[in-house]
């Protein structure tokens, strides 16, 4: 069996997190890099790769290697972009370096490198300035080719192209899934819908975040609605990724697929309880499990 899962984050980001006092916390940040996060507190074998640059770029990086989570980047001139989210609740997001066709190169050759050794890729957040709109369904493609199991979680034009490639499993959150599908999803009826949808697209597994609702899920004949219990919320960026990667922790376990939503949803929960975007706590997630409740749609 291969050995890792990849993640992919093309446009990753220096977190800067200002809390009340305005003591500030740092973090490498990004939605693949929030997964690996979570991955590596999971024990769950993970590298994480993407294009990194300039001072924020090497600060991403020594921030990761602090936190002893694997990662192999390629770096170029420009500069990594700076989030800054105050109080957990405004949140204002760099853009990033503009890319070429040779730093694109460059990466797809550390990609199909990285591919050989991993069982599941990836791909997360905003694809990078000056890249293709369909440069993750490029990806996707490459990543089948190798029999590596895809999974993508973005928005806009590169999710929409990404779905044409097919990939074994998507994670939109509601914006994204009205966004992409011209639908409104509110009520439980609205995501059943939604899943369908997404379902007919090719996409074996479907997972649909609804935030402080909780999550929905269908993979083959189960459909699944899973409800989270309400916690404290610290944070509330990286919550998604935190769920993604508890879903993936968990299939690694070969958990079967409602019990894994659930561990995921408790995932998800637990990393707005830190401070830190896409951080769990092993023991914190397993008192959120028995909270956690599902019902079939």
């Amino acid at each position: 069996m291969r050995k890792y899962i990849l993640t992919v984050t093309l446009n990753p980001a220096l977190d800067s997190m200002i809390y009340h006092g305005g003591r500030e916390i740092m973090s490498a940040g990004g939605k693949g890099l929030n997964v690996s996060r979570t991955l590596h507190g999971l024990n769950v074998p993970t590298i994480a790769t993407g294009i990194l640059g300039g001072t924020a770029g090497d600060q991403v990086w020594r921030l990761l290697k602090k936190e002893k989570i694997k990662n192999d980047f390629i770096f170029i001139t420009g500069e990594t972009r700076t989030n800054v989210t105050r109080s957990a609740k405004r949140r204002v997001m760099g853009i990033g370096p503009k890319v070429n066709g040779a730093v694109l190169e460059a990466f797809e050759k550390k990609f199909k490198k990285l591919l050989r050794n991993c069982h599941v890729v990836t791909l997360c957040g905003r694809n990078a300035e000056g890249a293709p709109a369909d440069y993750y369904a490029h990806l996707i493609r490459l990543a089948k080719k190798d029999n590596v199991q895809t999974v993508l979680d973005s928005s806009g034009e590169p999710f929409l192209e990404g779905l044409k490639a097919k990939p074994y499993l998507i994670k939109p959150n509601v914006r994204e899934s009205q966004e992409s599908l011209g639908m409104i999803v509110r009520s439980r009826r609205d995501v059943k819908k939604a899943l369908m949808a997404f379902r007919k697209k090719g996409i074996p597994i479907v997972l649909l975040s609804l935030a402080e609702r909780g999550a929905a899920g269908i993979f083959k004949e189960e459909w699944w609605y899973c409800r989270v219990p309400k916690v404290t919320i610290k944070n509330n960026v990286g919550c998604g990724d935190a769920f993604l990667g508890g879903f993936l922790g968990a299939v690694q376990e070969k958990i079967p697929f409602a019990q894994a939503l659930a561990w995921a949803s408790a995932a998800g929960t637990a990393s707005c309880q830190s401070r830190i975007p896409g951080e769990v706590d092993l023991g914190r997630i397993e008192a959120i499990l028995g909270k956690v409740r599902l019902k079939k749609l």
